[in-house]
């Protein structure tokens, strides 16, 4: 999955560069401009490899980009008071990257800017260029003590003494390039902070809307050297002081202008005059406001999230863009409220009730909780309560043993990228927290009944519903005989002449815990078969419910879930998953599919907030990373009779291409979806049961 890209509109106020030293000459100065008449957008170096298109992903951060072995590396550096970062600052950092052909870039905050003595506290400042950090595999921090320590010892030379403290732990023999804006170059003319001879750094000017770029007479042999080169990086213009101006009149700049994680940050503290956001509930919620009672028993026990995933994770770099991937898990306004205010936050595995106890019993005596608006729906409730005058944010209506250790991590990893302590987060489940799975999925599937004629499908239940749709529509429209030799494209190009207006939308039966939908399909003789459908369920639901329904008799199951892909896997493609990898043991998966899709060998994760790279580095000989057929393969161990046929939809590439930057409703996935259904049912609709010889059709009631 590849890196957080920022991808903002504006450009930085460009920051004060501090001093520079020089470079000898260099043959082909990549965009270097002897005068300002040339000024333009600059190209890269031709002699750099695969400088048009530098790799920026987490695999690449830190080392050398785009496959290449390049021993001589090329770093960034980059100087300013950062009051606030911003947008703009962040868009010439990638800009940078890619017109320098950067492996690195380091982030250096101005400890105490003597032309800014009403600066913010170097704390604050330091804290947004390492939220920055975070989320930017590119970008290196020095320590703050490194800071401190040169600015004591030399405070009008500190930034060049840090450079070359910078350069000195790198290695002298990598080319440096520090950037920097049109008014700091010529300030720093004015200084005398010039190139010296005998260091590899080139300063890097980048032009600002706006700004006149004159070159002094000073600076132009270093041009014609090389050493001074200008770029336009040709994004519009942003200032830190017009961000803190829109503060201070009340209002809220854009997210082009500043991200979220910066935004946020600068509302927990109150900067610049800034204001939080009000409290609201999450779309689809409602809240509701009361005491909470006080029950005679507490029946929650302390989870040990050690236990449950490695603590690196919070630390590691992952695959995948975090702030994405929770922004679809977590509703903006429970991150706003949890970021801007600092709340504690507190997951409770157990049902509402249960918590809405726990919190009456510990001295949350009243409070807001927010819970889905439609009845029906099974989703997280959040409440907000406060103790001992502490603002707290509970998360409870949690079931399974893996969407707890789903959901700790979720908000382990939202307090962590925000710089929040770990302390800030709890976790606890109810007494006898493993069997509530068991207890709710034996009621919600008590009525539920097997026979020979019913298959069971777990998994893209939305994507099924449409083929079902679709075929019994054009059952109805066609007849039997065309019915019985329908192909796909056939069923593809009815669809598009008929829209939606068709789609079944029966209310599902079992409970809003474990809901499935029941389908009758006919074959082309008119004899019915079941298909029972389930939404997809997370890890250890898969095996609940698979043991439920083989206890009750049923034999035939399909499973359909999305993976992330590794090796030779490519994206849209259906894998058929045959080994199974998770807790240091490979197990077969009696896999029926196989005999359709290519086998794969499965890596089993709780979550893909545990996907490090590191952790990527790992699973060697793996083709996929998903989350269930782990679970099924248990189960089938202990079930032999069981005929199980699971496919996995590539959908993204682990370390390559970021989960949350693919649809799942692209019509490349659509398509993938409505193939893997269409292939079983055509089967049914032909007599040809193929992989589940036990399914036997309904004698199709007799005409009066």
């Amino acid at each position: 999955m590849i890196q957080y890209r920022f991808r903002f509109s504006c450009l930085a106020a460009v920051l004060f560069c501090g001093w520079l030293a020089a470079l000898p000459a260099l043959a082909g100065p990549e965009g270097a401009m002897p005068g300002v008449a040339l000024l333009g957008t600059a190209q890269p170096d031709p002699s750099a490899p695969d400088a048009a298109h530098p790799d920026t992903s987490p695999s690449g951060a830190g080392r050398t980009r785009a496959g290449h072995d390049r021993t001589v590396r090329r770093i960034g550096l980059y100087s300013g008071t950062f009051d606030p970062l911003h947008g703009g600052h962040l868009q010439v950092v990638d800009k940078a990257i890619a017109l320098l052909d950067l492996d690195t870039v380091w982030l250096l905050p101005n400890a105490a800017p003597a032309d800014k003595p009403d600066a913010s506290a170097f704390d604050h400042r330091y804290a947004m260029a390492r939220l920055a950090a975070l989320r930017h595999p590119a970008l290196r921090l020095p320590e703050p003590e490194l800071i401190a320590s040169f600015h004591a010892k030399a405070p009008t030379t500190y930034v060049a003494d840090l450079m070359r403290e910078i350069m000195r732990r790198e290695g002298l023999q990598h080319t440096f390039f520090q950037i920097c804006g049109t008014d700091s170059f010529l300030k720093m003319v004015e200084k005398g902070f010039l190139p010296r001879p005998g260091e590899r750094r080139i300063v890097a000017v980048m032009a600002r809307k706006g700004y006149e770029t004159t070159i002094p007479a000073a600076a132009r042999p270093l041009v014609e050297r090389g050493c001074i080169r200008f770029f336009d990086p040709d994004v519009p213009e942003l200032s830190s002081t017009r961000l803190r101006a829109i503060f201070q009149a009340g209002e809220t700049p854009s997210r082009s202008e500043l991200p979220s994680f910066l935004l946020r940050y600068i509302q927990r503290h109150l900067l610049y005059g800034a204001a939080r956001p009000a409290v609201r509930p999450p779309a689809g919620y409602r809240a509701v406001r009361g005491r909470f009672p006080l029950p005679d028993r507490d029946p929650f026990l302390p989870v040990s999230l050690d236990e449950r995933f490695p603590p690196r994770v919070l630390t590691d770099p992952l695959t995948l863009d975090i702030d994405a991937y929770l922004a679809d898990k977590i509703p903006e306004e429970i991150q706003d409220l949890i970021l801007t205010r600092g709340l504690r936050v507190i997951v409770l595995g157990g049902l509402l009730d249960d918590a809405l106890g726990y919190l009456g019993r510990h001295g949350f005596t009243n409070g807001t909780v927010f819970v889905p608006a439609a009845p029906e729906r099974i989703d997280l409730c959040y409440a907000l309560a406060t103790r001992d005058r502490i603002p707290h944010l509970v998360v409870t209506n949690v079931f399974g043993e893996d969407r707890l250790t789903h959901t700790a991590l979720q908000y382990a990893q939202l307090l962590a990228r925000n710089l929040l302590p770990a302390s800030h987060l709890q976790v606890l489940a109810v007494a006898g927290y493993d069997r509530l799975d068991d207890r709710l999925c034996t009621d919600a599937l008590r009525r539920l009944r097997a026979d020979a004629r019913t298959l069971v499908m777990f998994g893209y239940r939305g994507a099924l519903n449409n083929v079902v749709s679709d075929l019994l529509k054009f059952l109805e429209a066609k007849g039997f005989a065309a019915y019985a030799g329908v192909t796909q494209a056939q069923l593809d190009a009815f669809r598009r002449d008929i829209g939606d207006s068709h789609l079944l939308q029966g209310s599902p039966a079992g409970s809003a815990n474990f809901p499935y939908w029941e389908y009758a399909i006919p074959d082309s003789e008119g004899r019915l078969f079941r298909l029972v459908a389930f939404r997809n369920l997370y890890g250890d639901q898969t095996a609940t419910v698979l043991r439920e329904l083989i206890g009750k008799g049923f034999r035939q199951f399909v499973m359909f879930g999305n993976a992330g892909g590794l090796g030779r896997a490519d994206i849209g493609e259906v894998l058929a998953p045959v080994v199974v990898m998770g807790e240091g043991q490979a197990r077969p998966l009696r896999n029926a599919a196989a005999a359709d899709y290519r086998g794969a060998t499965s890596v089993a994760v709780p979550s893909v907030l545990v996907e490090t790279q590191d952790w990527l580095a790992r699973q060697i000989g793996a083709t996929v990373v998903e989350v269930e057929n782990a679970q099924a393969a248990g189960v089938l161990r202990e079930n032999p009779g069981v005929v199980f046929y699971s496919g996995v939809l590539v959908s993204d590439r682990p370390g390559g291409v970021d989960i949350t930057r693919r649809s799942e409703d692209s019509e490349e996935f659509l398509a993938a979806k409505r193939a893997f259904f269409f292939r079983l049912l055509r089967r049914i609709i032909r007599g040809e049961p193929g992989p589940f010889p036990r399914l036997r059709a309904a004698t199709p009631p007799a005409c009066p």
